[in-house]
């Protein structure tokens, strides 16, 4: 080995600089991810919670209760976790033998079951880019859902 070679190997002063530039955008991408996929998680646990609300308020309480006061209780339930409840779908339904969309609850008698879904858009906001490129229609957002199901007493 040349003494040019053997100068260049012992000095390794840039090497950690180089590691850690190498590194650190891998890292960034796992934490963002993480903090992302967080962010996701709470708005379905928020959606699921205010489902079930919905579902008890129009099982359990007032017979008077109407669907719209049930979705405003749900949107209400997760316009206080934080999140734009504007764009969320709601839909009730009666599912004692076969579900079918009902308008009012009043037409469901005891042991009834009621059920409704929520659905709700959720926009990334770090990895919108990279949400675009696994799916390039969804425009860095992918649509959360649950359904809950109670019987009227």
């Amino acid at each position: 080995m040349s003494n040019v070679a053997r100068k260049l190997f012992r000095n390794r002063l840039g090497q950690a600089l180089v590691e850690f530039a190498l590194v650190v955008p891998i890292f960034m991408l796992l934490v963002m991810g993480v903090i992302e996929f967080g962010r996701a998680w709470n708005l379905q646990q928020t959606m699921t919670e205010a489902a079930r609300e919905g579902a008890r308020r129009a099982a359990v309480f007032d017979p008077t209760v109407t669907p719209t006061q049930a979705a405003t209780a749900i949107r209400t339930k997760i316009q206080a976790a934080g999140f734009d409840s504007t764009q969320t779908v709601i839909t009730w339904q009666d599912c004692t033998t076969a579900c079918s969309t009902i308008g009012t609850f009043a037409s469901l008698g005891r042991g009834d079951v009621v059920s409704v879904d929520v659905s709700m858009p959720y926009q990334f906001t770090f990895l919108k880019r990279l949400i675009n490129l696994v799916n390039t229609n969804s425009n860095g957002s992918i649509t959360l859902a649950t359904s809950t199901r109670f019987r009227k007493e």
